[in-house]
């Protein structure tokens, strides 16, 4: 077998990029991805899906009115000149 003629540490490198492939598949295939009407319906799993949120970058040069469109109305907002939405989990 292929597996016998392969040195010590190119075992130990092997299984550990197998290691590392599968567990970055495993994370990828179970976070939660962005949907608006899970977003609205169901406030208690907002936090499963804000990584994919931020990461997408799906609210980048969005006016505010766009914003809330897609996340619905803030549970509150800054008064000042910055553009702070809070939502709760």
């Amino acid at each position: 077998m292929w597996l016998n003629r392969l040195k010590r540490n190119d075992k130990i490198g092997l299984f550990f990029f197998i290691a590392f492939v599968i567990s970055s598949s495993l994370i990828w295939y179970f976070e939660e991805r962005f949907n608006e009407d899970q977003w609205a319906s169901n406030p208690s799993q907002r936090y499963k899906m804000v990584d994919d949120l931020i990461e997408s970058q799906i609210l980048l040069n969005l006016t505010k009115t766009e914003v809330k469109v897609i996340l619905g109305e803030p549970y509150s907002q800054s008064n000042d000149d910055q553009d702070v939405f809070v939502y709760l989990f």
